[in-house]
């Protein structure tokens, strides 16, 4: 985000959401993923999804 210079509003008024989405992916990492957010923050990102998102085994 810090390299696109755009805040957590920014963010989210780019894709559409509400800024407690944004805020939970940038903080703690979402409950669960909704695909659509995840596209579009790509999207505006500028990024792939293993850019946001990892896996880890239990």
């Amino acid at each position: 985000m810090v390299e696109q210079g755009l805040n957590r509003n920014q963010i989210a008024q780019a894709i559409g959401s509400r800024f407690e989405v944004v805020d939970k992916w940038c903080s703690d990492g979402p409950e669960r993923i909704d695909a659509d957010v995840l596209a579009r923050l790509c999207y505006v990102l500028e990024c792939g999804v293993g850019d946001l998102i990892t896996y880890e085994e239990a």
